[in-house]
């Protein structure tokens, strides 16, 4: 039997990577995580969690404890940083991979409590990611070395109140934007830029897929993606009418929904000790 030897460029390390944890913080199911620590971790797994040896089996019994301690909402892996150094960049089949992310979405009830109390979980981690099969045409790379550290925040009062607020808008802005695409619904009720008034988010006539729809003019013209007129709606917003750091992160999520990620920086931004009063200067 011939073995395969046609050398096939693999995603990057960091894409890879990114993707596994997502796949086992993320999953829709106990049963789904555990699939994807099975895809992600190899059988001889070495690995440590804050100097404490830890095996495969181990990995799966902190990642069902962490799944079970989560909200309503569930997980969310905020990456903040990553770096890859692959041994064969023509192939990326194998090498190390570093980053620092965040799990969002924990709640633990402290003693004296009756509510949970949410937190985050703050993660560095190295590892070596190695092919498990000769077989350069498959994707058969696990990790086989591992060193993390994790330490669980509390999330700031502040910041909890503005991340459910986004969480809530999310699920009411989904929901009318199920109801606006409808088909019987689309030309009643247009959706508007609120920046000028003169915009409009429309679908494709010809594609009936919700998320897939573009900015347009009522001449006819395309003018910037989607991404740019909702930063430029942002911060035409927030200079004109002067809001408070909420109405910002309301403003936020109802243009750009499905940017979670870069919601929760702007959240970062608009929280921090320096920027907050600017923000009450303008009000």
């Amino acid at each position: 039997m011939l073995r395969n030897n046609i050398s096939t460029q693999l995603s990057s390390l960091t894409d890879w990577s990114v993707q596994h944890i997502q796949d086992i913080f993320e999953s829709i199911s106990d049963e789904a995580a555990l699939r994807a620590v099975e895809n992600t971790f190899s059988d001889d797994l070495i690995a440590t969690v804050n100097g404490a040896r830890i095996n495969k089996r181990g990995i799966k019994q902190l990642v069902l404890a962490l799944r079970q301690s989560a909200s309503r909402c569930g997980l969310n892996v905020y990456w903040q940083h990553a770096v890859e150094a692959s041994r064969d960049p023509t192939t990326n089949r194998d090498g190390s991979f570093g980053g620092v992310y965040i799990i969002r979405g924990i709640q633990k009830v402290l003693p004296g409590n009756t509510y949970p109390t949410e937190f985050e979980r703050h993660k560095t981690v190295t590892a070596t990611i190695e092919s498990q099969s000769p077989d350069s045409a498959i994707d058969s790379r696990k990790i086989v070395n591992l060193v993390f550290v994790a330490l669980d925040v509390r999330v700031d009062r502040r910041k909890l109140s503005l991340l459910r607020q986004t969480r809530h808008l999310e699920d009411i802005f989904n929901k009318q934007m199920a109801s606006r695409f409808d088909p019987y619904q689309r030309r009643k009720n247009p959706i508007r830029d609120l920046y000028t008034g003169q915009r409009r988010l429309t679908p494709d006539e010809n594609d009936s897929t919700p998320s897939e729809f573009e900015v347009v003019n009522h001449d006819g013209q395309n003018p910037p993606t989607k991404f740019e007129v909702w930063v430029t709606a942002l911060w035409k917003d927030f200079v004109t009418n002067s809001p408070t750091v909420g109405w910002v992160a309301t403003h936020l999520v109802l243009h750009c929904p499905n940017t979670r990620s870069e919601v929760h920086k702007v959240l970062d931004w608009l929280l921090d000790e320096q920027t907050v009063p600017e923000i009450r200067k303008m009000e």
